[in-house]
């Protein structure tokens, strides 16, 4: 499995700010995660201290910019992409003022769960039904920001509701009727057609 190391960097200085890591096909797709979580991260986790990411993002978009994502490396195997993210992050954390909350690129304030941590879950799950474990629902799910933006797609809704931080049962809530068209969940909409943008909620 290939996994993509990457860093986020400041369109203005150039300077890295974040390393972190993602299984994506598309890169650009984990930038507008980042993004997303950073515009409605008070709306989703009332209450929550922000991360140093979040903050960091969020006082670029004050500003009227967005970060940048540049790929660094490419790993072949998660453990593997995990001990050079960790490595890297332990090389450059202090001399280029990293906002990642710890060394080890997963976890940190409030243990909000991370997109890479999402993934690997859902690599576990992947690896268990490979092995012989219960069949998933084949439903092709897609998944958008609030904004309606298309995110990323997945050949099963398990796969959609985890990495959106909920589960299959809330999920399918979504397609009932035409409720897909304003119903939202951690701030993803989703639906059973692929669309380049969901009408406004």
């Amino acid at each position: 499995m290939e996994i993509k190391i990457y860093c986020l960097y400041d369109p203005i200085s150039c300077k890295i700010r974040y390393i972190g890591r993602t299984s994506k096909k598309v890169l650009e797709h984990r930038l507008i995660e980042h993004i997303s979580k950073a515009k409605y991260f008070e709306r989703y986790y009332p209450g929550k201290r922000l991360p140093h990411r979040v903050n960091w993002i969020k006082s670029l978009l004050n500003q009227g910019y967005e970060p940048k994502i540049k790929l660094l490396k490419i790993i072949d195997g998660w453990q593997e992409s995990h001990n050079e993210e960790r490595r890297l992050i332990n090389k450059y954390k202090d001399k280029l003022n990293l906002v990642n909350l710890e060394d080890r690129g997963e976890g940190g304030i409030n243990k909000i769960v991370t997109q890479e941590q999402k993934e690997r879950i859902s690599e576990t799950l992947k690896q268990y039904y490979i092995q012989g474990g219960q069949k998933q629902n084949c439903t092709k799910t897609y998944v958008y920001d609030i904004e309606g933006n298309f995110i990323n797609e997945f050949d099963t809704r398990t796969k959609a509701a985890e990495f959106a931080g909920t589960d299959k049962k809330q999920l399918s809530k979504c397609f009932r009727t035409d409720k897909w068209k304003r119903k939202q969940i951690n701030g993803f909409r989703f639906s059973n057609e692929k669309f380049n943008r969901l009408p406004p909620l």
